[in-house]
């Protein structure tokens, strides 16, 4: 089973993800991680809340937030977790979930241009005609 855990801080500002690390399958192969599999289910886990949001609302505000991650088979699982005597309300946990996403959909656009680069090779020249590009564009 691989897992990973997503760090994300929480500024007054903004929220960015801010490092992710490897917890557990290190002998294992890198698994594919596909966004619209890792929100659906940080979305099963929002749904799972009772409340509004994580811990106790007189707790003071929590700088960081963790989202651990494991694939199992198909099977995503998402849990959020905060530092202890901390909090966030549903609304940072929305921006949570934002930050994560977007990381996740930058990381596999950029993946896809690699791989784009080595199955299509140099796009200044068509493929099976060795002419110059002068002459091709006449």
């Amino acid at each position: 089973m691989f897992s990973c855990r997503y760090i994300i801080a929480l500024g007054e500002e903004e929220v960015v993800l801010t490092r992710v690390e490897k917890v557990m399958g290190e002998n294992e192969p890198e698994a594919s991680i596909f966004p619209p599999g890792v929100m659906y289910a940080f979305y099963r886990f929002c749904c799972g809340l009772e409340g509004n949001g994580l811990g106790d609302d007189n707790d003071a505000p929590a700088d960081e937030a963790y989202i651990d991650l494991a694939i199992k088979g198909n099977e995503y699982i998402a849990t959020v977790s905060i530092p202890k005597d901390t909090c966030i309300s549903d609304l940072v946990l929305m921006l949570v979930g934002e930050a994560l996403g977007e990381f996740l959909l930058d990381a596999w656009v950029e993946a896809v241009g690699e791989a784009e680069k080595e199955v299509l090779g140099p796009l200044d020249r068509p493929a099976g005609w060795g002419g110059n590009r002068e002459d091709i564009e006449a």
